[in-house]
């Protein structure tokens, strides 16, 4: 139930279709009770993400006054190595070992990078797509374990090694630092997933990969290779 209501507000966020017109459909398969669960579900979500992208819209218009690198000491190594996955992308997409700083210097170059990123794109309309180097992959293992099961930082750290095959480069980093192993997911369903990316254009995938001079966006890969990728990021 949560998984169809997960999916189902993805795919009203992405292709910004009716909610109710995607919940019809899906609704028709469960008796009346579990249908107006299921449509609760999915109109309290949308609910929710509206506030959450006010807060969020809040919070960004006042500068930070401090990120203090000293909490990341709290994290159990599991929830620090999700947060990594980031940090590694930063690193590649920046072509330097970002994950060999202390803590204090990484937060502050990591932080630095996608802000210098954000303000050169402020309307995401080319170079800041850089920022989702794996994240097509990564959205696509999420949606097909239901958004349960997978972690972000875990999907993040498999779409990396997807986009770094496709860019014909070493995947030994991601491997020694975030030690992804493939996930339990339907095959099918995650290629679905997939398809569904919002940055596919009339049907095909465009992923961000890494070139010779830096990172490339808006890239057309055949979806023959990327399919393979993808199986292999699966158990």
């Amino acid at each position: 139930m949560r998984g169809e209501a997960a999916a189902i507000v993805e795919r009203t966020l992405t292709t910004l279709a009716p909610a109710d017109r995607l919940l019809a459909p899906a609704a028709a398969r469960f008796d009346s009770r579990d249908a107006r669960l299921l449509a609760e579900l999915v109109y309290g979500s949308l609910r929710w993400l509206r506030r959450l992208d006010h807060v969020v819209t809040l919070a960004a218009s006042r500068p930070i006054d401090a990120i203090d690198p000293a909490l990341l000491a709290t994290l159990p190594e599991a929830q620090r190595r999700e947060g990594m996955s980031e940090v590694v992308k930063t690193g590649l997409l920046a072509g330097e070992p970002l994950w060999e700083l202390p803590d204090d210097e990484l937060v502050r170059r990591c932080a630095a990078f996608k802000a210098a990123v954000c303000l050169r794109d402020p309307r995401d309309e080319g170079e800041r797509a850089i920022l989702n180097l794996g994240h097509t992959f990564a959205h696509a293992l999420e949606a097909a374990a239901g958004y349960e099961g997978v972690t972000h930082g875990r999907a993040v750290a498999l779409g990396l090694l997807a986009a770094l095959r496709l860019s014909a480069r070493d995947t030994g980093q991601v491997e020694e630092i975030l030690r992804p192993k493939p996930v339990r997911v339907e095959r099918e369903r995650a290629w679905q997933a997939m398809q569904r990316d919002k940055k596919a254009v009339g049907g095909e995938l465009r992923l961000v990969l890494l070139g010779d001079d830096g990172p490339r966006w808006n890239v057309a890969v055949p979806a023959d290779d990327v399919r393979r990728e993808l199986e292999r990021l699966i158990a």
